[in-house]
């Protein structure tokens, strides 16, 4: 099921009929633990947001491999690693709301925690799955030196892949402990992950040689 396209349509929808449900008996300012604001958010924003964004990137991503200069065979090739990872994305997102909008009715104590250890999660499924992306435009590691080596887009998908699935399974198995905004878990794994294999990336590309011999995308 997580490797089928239709999956992240059903997960935004769920994540709407949650909305529709809460909202009602939302309070009017909600302090979501995902936010860093002086000023809370109101109901109707915490209930929009989540459902929004799922649907619209979701329908991005059907037309992504049809606008790609490599065409639409580049993502047949690993289609199913594709789903996956969108799908795990869209699944913390909707686990995430379910969260926030029951901790704001109070029926989930530590919204915080769990955020984070989901976040970890996350981090491990597409690390886990990242070695299996096939060169292209949109989707993945994009850095100046993988768009311009085959070669060396795999090596650091590897790579990252590798050291994403390591700070994932910390993040998972502390994160519920951890005294840390779950946007700062987040932000700092992400930044911890993409700076480390924008660097592998540069140094696979130097030891492939001169620009020259590297494949074009």
């Amino acid at each position: 099921m997580m490797r089928r396209a239709w999956l992240g349509l059903v997960l935004g929808f769920v994540a709407a009929s949650v909305s529709a449900w809460a909202y009602p008996r939302l309070p009017d300012a909600i302090d979501p633990p995902w936010a860093r604001s002086s000023e809370p958010m109101s109901a109707l924003a915490v209930a929009l947001i989540t459902p929004l964004v799922i649907l619209g990137v979701w329908a991005f991503l059907q037309v992504v491999p049809r606008i790609d200069p490599r065409g639409v065979e580049v993502y047949d090739r690993f289609r199913p690693t594709y789903n996956l990872i969108a799908n795990a994305i869209f699944l913390f997102m909707t686990a995430s709301h379910v969260a926030v909008v029951f901790g704001a009715l109070g029926i989930f104590e530590r919204p915080d925690g769990f955020l984070i250890a989901g976040a970890g999660v996350l981090i491990a499924i597409v690390g886990n799955n990242a070695g299996r992306v096939e060169p292209n435009w949109f989707f993945g590691l994009r850095t100046p030196w993988t768009l311009s080596s085959d070669v060396v887009w795999r090596k650091t998908h590897r790579a990252a892949g590798q050291l994403a699935v390591l700070v994932g399974s910390g993040l998972a198995a502390f994160g519920i402990w951890l005294p840390l905004h779950p946007g700062v878990a987040l932000g700092g794994s992400a930044a911890v992950i993409g700076g480390l294999s924008m660097v592998l990336s540069y140094v696979f590309w130097l030891k492939e040689g001169s620009p020259s011999r590297a494949e074009s995308p």
